[in-house]
């Protein structure tokens, strides 16, 4: 387990983190190739959890942050003022963040010179704006134990508290099968096998309950009160 602080955030990177992103990117890349795919998933998911994180931190919170095979996950014990509306914005943050960093890698690319540097430097650019693009519009899908299951029942607690487990549940349940049945039609049997765990592997707990303050990379689905996470 490989343990650091950056912007004072304590972060951890399971082993099998690695693994994961090695199995990702062994399909089509050898060599260099291989080393800066690993690279930039890992700079890709910790700055979708420094996201979540630091924008828990503006709210008063002492987040950590895990890499793990499934992702990230973002943890902290929220305050008695944070509320769920607190807790959707540190949800979205994830994704946000994400988006910006590929936007500011697209600029680096076509107007710094970068793009025409050398082939490392061109792969990682590239794939930096892919992999945070993909990674954020995956993780906003309204699913169980994502960005988007976390931040939809969220919003739902605040506009229709007295429905919001059933609401939460029927969206849960809708967007997870259609998700996967799209997964093994069009050939991409993780994105299935990703839907179904999340969509029912937290099927008796409360959908209700207000997401903490969002879920990444990543992949508990659903967080404990006493201490949310943001997996993912």
């Amino acid at each position: 387990m490989i343990r650091f602080r950056l912007l004072g955030i304590p972060v951890r990177v399971h082993p099998l983190f690695w693994v994961l992103a090695l199995v990702l990117g062994i399909g089509g890349l050898t060599g260099w190739e291989l080393a800066v795919w690993v690279g930039v998933v890992f700079v890709s998911v910790l700055i979708h959890e420094l996201g979540h994180a630091l924008t828990a931190v503006a709210y008063g919170q002492d987040p950590a942050v895990t890499l793990h095979a499934f992702g990230g996950m973002t943890t902290f014990v929220p305050g008695p003022d944070h509320g769920p509306g607190r807790a959707v914005a540190v949800t979205l943050a994830g994704p946000l963040a994400g988006f910006a960093f590929a936007g500011l890698s697209w600029v680096a690319y076509h107007f710094t010179g970068l793009g025409d540097g050398p082939d490392p430097v061109r792969l990682a650019l590239v794939a930096l704006m892919w992999v945070n693009l993909v990674w954020g519009v995956f993780n906003l899908i309204p699913i169980r134990g994502l960005d988007g299951g976390q931040a939809m029942a969220g919003i739902v607690t605040i506009v229709a508290p007295a429905r919001a487990r059933w609401i939460t549940e029927t969206v849960y349940v809708v967007v997870g099968v259609a998700a996967a049945v799209y997964g093994f039609v069009a050939g991409y049997p993780i994105l299935a096998l990703v839907a179904i765990l999340f969509t029912f592997g937290g099927w008796f707990r409360d959908p209700a309950e207000p997401p903490a303050t969002g879920p990444e990379e990543g992949a508990a689905p659903r967080p404990r009160p006493e201490e949310p996470e943001l997996p993912l």
